[in-house]
């Protein structure tokens, strides 16, 4: 995938890291100049991670003659490994929560984060890096004190930016060294962060950004109150990331990645790509975009110079039941909806409003064909959502491939948990709504069509 933001597959990481001997034995067998290739190609890419060993060996590395090989660099924000995580290196701490290991001195002190952040600050040292990745973890609430304790934090993910964005810009400063033109972040949490991206240090770095890889992550509770889709971020942080991120560097960007772990784009926030016009951009990725109004598709489809354009686990919302006040509180934009008469599907009238959206994906694939004339790259990748198991990582675009299946439309309820963003049967193309049982009534009718 152009943008240089493909990492090494997990298989040689891991292989790296469990049989460290295999490198050796290849590089024995291949001779000096084997060997000397093989540790050139792995340092392409280092990480550093907030623990002892982590850090030592960060620095051992950035202080040899090796640092001018480094294209690439990950900042692993925890010692937490996420799901989402290609590269781990550090040990699997032991600690039951988040908290056991931010909140005790004998694990994250301030001493030792200090030792952290200066090894952060060793990117001037590193003046081929042209890639940087920082990784958070999916775990996120909107307060620093939530049940169970099991995320991180809001406060520990805006430390680290500060520090993230401000030792970047400095390493700007420092002559010869390469501009940052890939920035990834996996696991950016869904909550507007205007004292960080008004920031002199953020909007210093991001004017040298020409390929961005946002993984967005969302709020919820798995022991608590499942009323995480009426979070206040969930509406606002579409409108921020448009203004905030996107919009700064829109005329710059080459490759943009945007990727959710649920359904975006509709509701409960509206992503509004009116006025977005990216005219370098070559290559788009959207991960769990979900089209529902026939004007969905027309920011994709304004970027005439797209070349790839990949949809992973994308969807179509056919069906939508709204709570009459969410309706108005959110601002759901509900053009080319159809509203289905009181009672439909036996949802409730007085609180309920139920929708249809008629939209089908046969129109879409047309419209990518006739209207985006320099496109020579498309995938639609599906699988089922919300699993770990099987399926194609963020960050790995390169292993997304073309399939078809019913996954591809999506019901939004909002009176089902934990999400509202209920899934087809892969198998019949049969999906629950309301008392229409799964097996009963196809609601998808055009599935047979495309």
């Amino acid at each position: 995938m152009p943008g240089g933001y493909c990492e090494p597959s997990p298989e040689l990481a891991l292989l790296v890291r469990e049989r460290p001997y295999y490198l050796i034995m290849l590089a024995q067998v291949a001779g000096r100049a084997g060997k000397h290739i093989l540790t050139k190609r792995f340092v392409h890419t280092i990480a550093l991670t907030p623990t002892a060993a982590g850090i030592d060996k960060w620095k051992k590395l950035v202080d040899s003659d090796q640092r001018h090989d480094v294209r690439h660099t990950i900042i692993n924000s925890t010692p937490f490994p996420t799901y989402t995580t290609m590269l781990y290196t550090g040990p699997v701490p032991e600690f039951d929560s988040f908290a056991d290991w931010d909140g005790d001195p004998d694990n994250r002190g301030d001493s030792e984060y200090a030792n952290f952040y200066t090894s952060l600050a060793k990117f001037s040292q590193l003046p081929r890096m042209d890639s940087v990745c920082l990784r958070f973890t999916e775990n996120c609430a909107a307060e620093d004190d939530v049940y169970g304790n099991r995320h991180e934090p809001p406060s520990h993910r805006f430390e680290m930016f500060e520090q993230f964005f401000q030792v970047l810009a400095q390493r700007r400063q420092t002559p010869g060294a390469l501009p940052v033109r890939t920035l990834t972040i996996y696991n950016l949490q869904n909550m507007p962060s205007p004292q960080i991206t008004s920031s002199t240090p953020f909007t210093s770095v991001m004017r040298d950004v020409q390929h961005l890889h946002l993984h967005i992550c969302e709020e919820w509770n798995e022991h608590g109150p499942d009323q995480d889709i009426e979070r206040e971020e969930r509406r606002t942080s579409m409108p921020f990331l448009r203004d905030h991120w996107l919009a700064p560097i829109a005329s710059q960007l080459k490759s943009l990645t945007i990727s959710f772990p649920d359904c975006w784009g509709p509701l409960p926030g509206y992503f509004c790509g009116h006025g977005l016009h990216f005219p370098k951009l070559e290559n788009l990725v959207l991960g769990r975009y979900c089209l529902a109004h026939g004007d969905s598709m027309d920011r994709v489809l304004r970027q005439e110079s797209l070349k790839s354009l990949r949809f992973h686990n994308c969807m179509i919302a056919s069906h939508l039941r709204v709570h009459r006040d969410s309706m108005s509180e959110w601002q759901v934009k509900k053009h080319d909806w159809t509203r289905l008469p009181s009672a439909a599907f036996g949802f409730e009238p007085e609180i309920d409003e139920t929708y249809h959206y008629p939209g089908k994906w046969e129109e879409v694939f047309k419209c990518i064909g006739n209207e985006l004339p320099k496109l020579t790259d498309f995938r639609f990748h599906i699988y089922r959502p919300r699993s770990q198991d099987g399926d194609v990582p963020f960050g790995r675009p390169d292993r997304l491939t073309t399939t078809l299946s019913p996954l591809r439309y999506v019901v939004f309820d909002q009176g089902l948990l934990p999400t509202p963003w209920i899934d087809v049967d892969n198998e019949e193309g049969n999906m629950d709504f309301g008392d229409n049982d799964k097996g009963t009534v196809k609601l998808n009718r055009y599935l047979d069509i495309i």
